[in-house]
């Protein structure tokens, strides 16, 4: 039990499951052809999207030009290929919902959406560190640096 978490549970908060719900944009093609298009095997080009399983409700927050809330599983991504469980968070539904309104809304919008640099999974990224203060995989955030290298 690290600090943070022997705090949190003294002051009487929950903990909830984070997961990284991770959809591969490419419908199977980056696991088949990636190896020969680009020297190096990817299992997918990712779009993700936060899920936290609080008591109340279960969210995915997802960057699709917009920020977006929705109930895990009814996203226009379909099924996901991996949901990658990232950890716990003792944040509440509605202090997700503050940062994102507050930090995150102006920051990822259709017009800052850059495919490379700024997209789903930067967003992600962003929220994990404040639900969980630790980063999504590498080979998530990374993956436009590590196509660009080949």
């Amino acid at each position: 039990l690290s600090y943070f978490d022997f705090l949190n549970v003294m002051l009487g908060r929950k903990r909830y499951k984070v997961y990284l719900w991770m959809y591969d944009i490419s419908d199977g093609f980056a696991e088949r052809w990636s190896w020969l298009l680009l020297g190096q095997s990817f299992k997918g080009i990712w779009h993700t999207g936060v899920v936290v399983e609080w008591p109340e409700k279960s969210s995915e927050f997802w960057f699709g030009g917009s920020l977006f809330e929705s109930k895990p599983g009814t996203t226009p991504f379909g099924a996901p290929v991996e949901k990658r469980f990232l950890g716990y968070t003792y944040k509440k539904h509605a202090e997700a919902w503050d940062y994102i309104s507050r930090h995150c809304a102006s920051e990822f919008t259709r017009q800052n959406y850059d495919v490379l640099t700024h997209n789903c999974n930067h967003f992600s990224e962003k929220l994990s560190m404040f639900l969980r203060n630790e980063h999504i995989p590498d080979e998530v955030l990374k993956q436009p640096d590590m196509v660009m290298e080949t």
